[in-house]
């Protein structure tokens, strides 16, 4: 692609030169990589101009003339042909094997690990919760140990895979969609992973998935012979049984093969299944109605030899078409439906005899496919060569970017080249297709392109892509975060920077409300974003639906707010548009020096001593809104600005020796020794003294961290976030059950953290997974979080809840999100997340 910089300024003689010199400027690496649009938005540090991702204030033009090479690098992949890789920072993950579904995918590493992302709505990514979809490669769960995953299958929304243990036979496992027992068994769907029972004699070898059905080969035991089973749905005798009706039982089909039939390929369409059989002649069965199974009669088919004497090395099937590659020329036939060109032959009928694809190329050799909905994608190289490698070529379909060639445009004839080459595996779901390029022996890199509603692209973020663009785990680790506050769906962090002013505020979750950036967007950011209007930030409140930042601009500290203003919670007044507002400004005569809060609230700490604003806000307990910041009335003697907690409804905080509270007090939570009425004047925390700090959090549950490091509770204790193991709620101060000996806590709406320096530890709710476990709903006693695969937990400096996620930044300042994740709060680029990961803060 040729970047252009727009030069303002300059004389003819001076355009003249620039315009010579721009074929050698190279852009900054992140610049162009990525498409976008206002809803999709764009990874952590750059911003969406002109429907590419660039940075902040850049001038770079994006989008002109060939897009293969957005950074100008001749070749920055490496690829074995020599081709240019498509750009982007490339990820320590490589892959081994690949499949794609209808709407997900999955992919086998090097270490035999198996990831899945994309649509989540039938559990097909194999999580523990039903999320609308993950937009970064997840580890399915269970996680298997003693062997390695060696194949993996995807179909409409159910998966399966091969898991070979050090000792023993190879093992089947599938999840997900189950309407049709296509996972193999009756539960009701979706299913989480189980294993599948192999026939009896018979060891699994080979899989192939449908939209709601699942063949495999089986190999006997006894003398090594190989027969097809299938079960799921039949409606269209897909499962090759003349016997109507679905099945959660691998069965025979009908007809059989020679007992010396190898298979050499099995492949499942949506609605239609066929293998290589005896000779090397395809056989196909179910659905025909596009004329898929090769017949010229009949809307449903048992196995159906195709007619003819030619010989194929690889079949594949589509939604409604099947293509084959001829074992002796490499000819690549397609037959079966043809409305958006996907046989390659031009726009020509459906037709029900394999044609030859148009444009084969000069002494080229197709070696693998892959058929989507109404596109397909093969792998070509040199005429002679042997191995698996070569250039990814697409056609058909391209409403979606799904052809990968740099273009939205109209169906082609036949195959286009892509940017990408060096590639060894490919495969293609309904609108996205996807590729491993590098050293098969060695593993690949991941590339993926096209329909991205589902996040099946892997790149983080819900932008369609017309280029290939790496599938990464997220840069992360890599920045020095200053603070964190946690809400209900959103999340915002600070970044330091050379300068105070330099501060740079990033935020990421739900967005509907406009909480992000003061821009209302339909779609969850599940990456960081950054906030442009709030450099210089030092402080954040990140309410249910709203945010406040305390910023110095030169040196001059001021208070914006943005978001929902339904309950007032920006600070100023009238009901506001979601966008930034100005809640304390220099010209105010307030001087902020901090600012906490939690729900609808957000209070501003400093001269006055303390101000407040939102509903149910502080200042009335009984719910009346207030549009403007209220004074709170203090009991005499400074108020430490670091003592200060405000929850939803209640607020607290150290004087002297004593800790007060005032606002609502449904559950206790003002800790007077009973509940029940409200109270605007603050009252002392039942015999409670010796406090140094208390928690933050949008709870009805609040807790001291006393001169002991004793952590003691009050309020709400129905998930025994109290630390109480009882369920009561309580009505004054108890001290949490052991282990007990911290240094800092924070309050989630149902659970609770607390740090100790070296380890944070949580109990009460965990349905989300807030407390980073695996585990029973309510947790007592406090339990340690649940590290990364592979990683150990670092020392902490900082620990915030939200209401059902949590953060913490370590001490060499990288961030780390867990919990509910449907939103994209945790910032991992996922929908789910079971333990503590780095959030993603930097470009994929």
């Amino acid at each position: 692609m040729r970047v252009v910089r727009v030069i303002l300024g300059l004389g003819a003689a001076a355009v003249a030169a620039v315009v010579a010199w721009a074929g050698c400027y190279k852009p900054p690496a992140n610049e162009c990589v990525y498409e976008c649009t206002a809803a999709g938005g764009c990874p952590a540090k750059l911003e969406c101009h002109g429907g590419f991702c660039v940075e902040p204030g850049s001038t770079t033009v994006c989008g002109g003339g060939d897009d293969a090479d957005p950074d100008s690098v001749d070749d920055d992949g490496g690829t074995p042909d020599g081709t240019d890789n498509p750009d982007g920072p490339q990820p320590t993950r490589r892959y081994r094997a690949l499949a794609v579904g209808y709407h997900h995918a999955c992919a086998i590493d090097t270490g035999g690990q198996l990831w899945c992302w994309g649509a989540n709505d039938q559990r097909q990514l194999g999580t523990t919760t039903a999320d609308d979809f993950a937009a970064q490669p997840l580890h399915i769960l269970p996680t298997m140990t003693n062997g390695e995953w060696t194949a993996v299958a995807a179909g409409g929304a159910h998966t399966c895979a091969l898991f070979t243990p050090t000792a023993g036979a190879v093992q089947l496992w599938c999840w997900g969609g189950n309407f049709s027992y296509q996972t193999g068994n009756t539960a009701s769907s979706p299913t989480a992973a189980h294993p599948v029972s192999a026939p009896a004699g018979t060891v699994w070898k080979r899989l192939a998935l449908g939209a709601q059905h699942t063949c495999a080969v089986v190999e006997a035991t006894a003398d090594q012979t190989e027969s097809v089973r299938c079960w799921g749905d039949n409606a269209a005798r897909q499962l090759g049984s003349a016997v109507s009706g679905m099945t959660a039982t691998p069965t025979a089909i009908d007809g059989g093969f020679p007992a010396t039939t190898r298979f050499r390929s099995l492949t499942a369409g949506s609605d239609h299944t066929c293998v290589i059989g005896a000779g090397d002649h395809a056989v196909c069965w179910g659905d025909n109605t596009q004329f898929e199974c090769g017949a010229a009669s009949g809307t449903t088919r048992v196995p159906f030899e195709l007619p003819g004497t030619i010989a194929y090395s690889a079949l594949v099937a589509g939604d409604s078409f099947t293509c084959g590659i001829e074992l002796t020329s490499s000819t690549l036939r397609c037959w079966g439906r043809n409305g958006a060109s996907e046989l390659g032959i031009g726009p020509a009928a459906n037709t029900v005899t394999p044609t030859a694809v148009l444009d084969q190329g000069m002494n080229a050799k197709w070696k693998a496919l892959a058929l989507g909905q109404y596109g397909a994608c093969g792998i070509q190289g040199a005429a002679g060569s042997t191995d698996a490698i070569g250039a990814a070529r697409c056609w058909g379909a391209n409403d979606y970017g799904e052809r990968g060639d740099g273009t939205f445009e109209l169906a082609t004839s036949g195959p286009e080249a892509m940017a990408v080459g060096g590639v060894f595996a490919i495969g293609a779901g309904h609108l996205f297709a996807c590729a491993l390029a590098g050293d098969p022996a060695s593993g690949g890199t991941l590339y993926c392109w096209g329909d991205n509603a589902d996040g099946q692209i892997g790149i983080g973020f819900p932008s369609d892509q017309r280029r290939p663009v790496r599938v990464g785990e997220g840069v992360r680790g890599t920045n020095n975060w200053l603070a964190v506050a946690a809400g209900r769906r959103h999340t915002c962090a600070i970044l330091s920077g050379a300068s105070v002013d330099q501060q740079q505020l990033y935020c990421w979750g739900a967005g509907m409300s406009g909480e992000l950036d003061g821009t209302p967007v339909a779609l969850p950011r599940r990456a960081p974003v950054r906030v442009s209007h709030a450099d210089g930030a030092t402080n954040v409140v990140v309410g249910s639906s709203h945010t406040c930042v305390r910023r110095t601009v030169l040196g001059v500290p001021q208070v914006n707010c943005w978001g929902s203003d339904q309950g007032y919670q920006l600070g100023v007044a009238g009901n506001q548009s979601p966008g930034p507002v100005t809640t304390y400004d220099s010209g105010s005569g307030v001087l902020v020096n901090t600012i906490v809060g939690a729900g609808n609230v957000t209070c501003a700490i400093g001269s006055p001593a303390a101000q407040c604003w939102g509903s149910p806000e502080l200042t009335n307990p009984y719910y009346v809104d207030n549009e403007l910041p209220q004074t709170i009335s203090l009991n005499a003697g400074a108020m430490p600005n670091g003592s200060f907690s405000a929850g939803p409804s209640s607020g607290c905080w150290i004087d002297g020796a004593q800790t007060l509270c005032f606002g609502t007090n449904v559950n206790g939570q003002l800790g007077m020794g009973s509940a029940g009425t409200p109270t605007v004047h603050p009252q002392a925390v039942f015999q409670l003294s010796g406090a140094t700090s208390l928690s933050r959090g949008p709870s009805n549950h609040r807790c001291a961290v006393t001169a002991n490091r004793v952590v003691q509770c009050w309020g709400a204790n129905g998930y025994n976030q109290a630390g109480v193991n009882d369920g009561t709620d309580k009505f004054g101060p108890s001290p949490v059950q052991a282990p007990n000996q911290y240094d800092s806590v924070a309050t989630g709406l149902n659970h609770t953290c607390a740090l100790n320096g070296t380890q944070i530890y949580c109990w009460g709710n965990n349905d989300q997974y807030q407390r980073s476990a695996i585990a029973s709903t309510n947790s007592l006693p406090p339990a340690s979080i649940v590290a990364p695969v592979g990683e150990s937990m670092p020392a902490w400096s900082q620990l915030v809840t939200g209401e059902y996620h949590t953060c913490a930044i370590s001490m060499a300042g990288v961030l780390y999100c867990w919990g509910a994740s449907r939103w994209g709060q945790v910032g991992i680029g996922a929908a789910s997340e079971a333990v503590a990961v780095p959030v993603i803060d930097g470009t994929l």
